[in-house]
């Protein structure tokens, strides 16, 4: 990826192989990232699963926009954490997974504009 975009600066690892330092550096950003990423997909799954067990919660017109919202999340989350890898070796890949995770977050803007 050559383009700077915040994913795109997730992905790149050309500037930080340079040296060791940055190398070990790069790994300990990278396990930070993807536990993050992993906590936060078992929160919206959780998010959804009390949306879905509660009918009082699902028949809400707020709560379903919020499950949208939650799977919305998760489907970056899941893209991101899957794509990581393949945008930093194929270019075609990286701009694939770019469009994708751009229209998600625009969705993700729809869904908070909507509550």
């Amino acid at each position: 990826c050559d383009h700077l975009t915040n994913f795109a600066v997730l992905v790149s690892r050309n500037a930080l192989m340079a040296t060791d330092p940055l190398t070990t550096a790069e790994e300990v950003l990278s396990v930070i990232s993807y536990v993050g990423c992993c906590l936060s997909m078992i929160g919206l799954l959780a998010t959804m699963v009390t949306i879905l067990k509660f009918k009082r919660l699902h028949a809400s017109k707020y709560q379903r926009l919020m499950f949208g919202l939650c799977l919305t999340l998760l489907a970056v989350l899941t893209l991101f954490i899957a794509g990581v890898e393949h945008a930093a070796r194929n270019k075609a890949a990286c701009r694939t997974i770019a469009i994708m995770l751009h229209f998600l977050v625009l969705m993700m803007f729809m869904w908070t504009s909507a509550l």
